[in-house]
């Protein structure tokens, strides 16, 4: 049965693969934020902003990958489509705003103030924490095992 029950979670277990990085990703970017000088010639100040952009960059394609998925999971799960696209777009709000202010850092049209990043930060982080949560309980087997069969799930493209 455990075998079994591995079989109906693997999207599940998967996904929370990636969110587990993301989650650590973040929260390492999050952390180092007021270890930063904003020095002009300071190597690791300019990694910090390429790592921080790579990390929206990252989230950004996740996304794509997950709307592709999840399209396809809300044939036969619809609050799937609504609940998630919503928490999308407030997310890509946040990564929005997120990218623009460390693009203005990079270029230096803004002065770097690590209160502000984590600020921007704190609120990215409640919507997307949030929904990384809600798409864990999405592939969880139980919620898998009211619209598809085991066979159905071992099938997807996914």
């Amino acid at each position: 049965m455990k075998g079994e029950w591995g079989e109906w979670n693997r999207l599940h277990d998967l996904m929370k693969n990636y969110h587990d990085n993301y989650e650590a990703e973040f929260n390492r970017i999050y952390d180092a934020a007021d270890k930063q000088v904003a020095a002009a010639d300071d190597k690791n100040f300019r990694y910090f902003i390429h790592d921080a952009i790579g990390l929206e960059e990252n989230l950004r394609l996740h996304q794509t990958t997950e709307d592709q998925m999840f399209a396809e999971l809300a044939v036969r799960m619809p609050e799937l489509s609504e609940g998630h696209q919503a928490e999308h777009k407030a997310i890509d709000a946040g990564l929005d705003q997120y990218v623009a202010y460390l693009e203005a850092v990079r270029t230096k049209t803004r002065a770097y103030d690590p209160a502000q990043l984590r600020a921007i930060m704190d609120g990215l982080r409640e919507v997307l924490f949030t929904h990384m949560a809600h798409e864990l309980e999405s592939l969880h087997a139980a919620t898998l095992q009211q619209h598809w069969t085991l066979d159905e799930v071992r099938k997807f493209p996914f």
